[in-house]
């Protein structure tokens, strides 16, 4: 009996240490994902700011286009 039972404790300590491994990675694949997501928001703040700046530069170039194009009043 006894040793039935230390093979049931046996296999639950087994089965505590893989369910320990599998919570293990799951938080590195957690970590690894969250901080993928970190990087690509950074890189898309970072393309955001650059069309931003692109938008902003072609708006004073048609502006500039638009006042040159007018005919100077005297």
């Amino acid at each position: 009996m006894t040793v039935m039972l230390d093979a049931m404790m046996l296999g639950y300590s087994r089965s505590q240490r893989c369910m320990s491994q599998v919570e293990r990675q799951i938080d590195q694949m957690v970590k690894f994902i969250k901080q993928e997501a970190e990087e690509k928001a950074n890189e898309i703040s970072v393309s955001a700011e650059e069309v931003r700046v692109l938008l902003y530069r072609a708006a004073k170039l048609v502006q500039h286009r638009a006042l040159s194009a007018c005919p100077k009043q005297l």
